[in-house]
């Protein structure tokens, strides 16, 4: 409970595109798993990428769920 105020206010930060204190750290590894994965960060999802990532985020989620419960 003590750290839900310091992991809030880092996230408030990033969504809102300030400067933090691990952007160092954070954001070349952000690139680089972009890079691996083939992702462009400047270019725009249309709706059907959206929809696919959406689909496949949450079937991975639904599954790995499965998984452990088993």
């Amino acid at each position: 409970m003590v750290s839900v105020p310091i992991v809030g206010y880092y996230l408030a930060e990033v969504f809102f595109m300030h400067k933090t204190w691990l952007d160092p750290v954070m954001n070349p590894l952000e690139r680089l798993i972009y890079l691996l994965i083939g992702i462009e960060p400047q270019k725009s999802m249309t709706g059907r990428e959206y929809a696919i990532a959406l689909l496949l985020s949450n079937t991975a989620y639904i599954r790995s769920l499965q998984l452990t419960s088993q």
